[in-house]
């Protein structure tokens, strides 16, 4: 099942620096710029006022630093493209509920109702640690390498020789991958996505096990988390 990556305007980058393309601040920190936004909407009449205010937000919790928010790059469970079998994945989610006992019983409806009325599930963070998502997006348009498939099945092949740490370890260059163009993404997926996930790849590879299992064990906030759609973003 696919993964779908909506088209926001998202002029400052990862640096803190507005994209070099843009006009009059293309290739300025964000916070150089500022007082040279007041100045060019005073110059052309689009300023009515303008001051300062002293408060705590937003500050980054653990470096007591200003932040910026940034309309980043995310990834999501296309829940309703349909798979091979013509099904879509919420259809297949919303019937391995219905097949399943649920210990409380209300949890059934708990699920059942996430499962129904949210839409698209985000499935990366960003964060330094967890299982990668071994893209390589466009440093402009923020595209998709155009071989994204093939990069993957390599990484694949890496991961599984040389553990999770394969992925980190390797450079654009080793893949043949213009770093100048295109940059490594460094998010993770959702831990809680991981260990909802896991047990299939554990399962069938391990001899002598029954696939599916016989019972899985959740935490009661385990579905809730896939449904968190930002992450507190990076102080520059």
């Amino acid at each position: 099942y696919g993964m779908t990556n909506e088209e926001i305007l998202n002029p400052v980058g990862d640096d803190g620096r507005f994209a070099a393309a843009l006009p009059l601040f293309g290739g300025m920190s964000i916070w150089d710029a500022n007082p040279k936004i007041i100045d060019t909407l005073k110059e052309h009449g689009h300023l009515l006022h303008t001051g300062k205010l002293l408060h705590s937000y937003p500050h980054c919790w653990r470096h007591h630093t200003p932040i910026i928010y940034r309309a980043t790059t995310q990834w999501f469970v296309g829940m309703d493209l349909p798979g091979a079998d013509g099904r879509t994945l919420r259809e297949i989610a919303r019937q391995a509920v219905a097949d399943t006992t649920f210990y409380p019983a209300w949890g059934r409806a708990r699920l059942a109702g996430m499962v129904d009325s949210r839409p698209d599930w985000t499935l990366s963070r960003q964060r330094n640690w967890g299982v990668p998502l071994p893209f390589f997006l466009h440093r402009e348009t923020g595209e998709l390498h155009p071989d994204t498939p093939a990069l993957l099945e390599t990484v694949a092949q890496r991961v599984e020789q040389d553990g999770i740490e394969g992925w980190f370890a390797l450079t654009a260059e080793d893949l043949g991958v213009d770093p100048a163009v295109y940059r490594k993404l460094t998010d993770t997926v959702d831990v809680w996505f991981d260990s909802g996930t896991t047990h299939r790849t554990v399962l069938r590879r391990l001899a002598g096990q029954r696939y599916p299992a016989d019972m899985y064990l959740e935490g009661s906030d385990q579905h809730l988390s896939l449904i968190q759609i930002s992450e507190p973003t990076r102080p520059y």
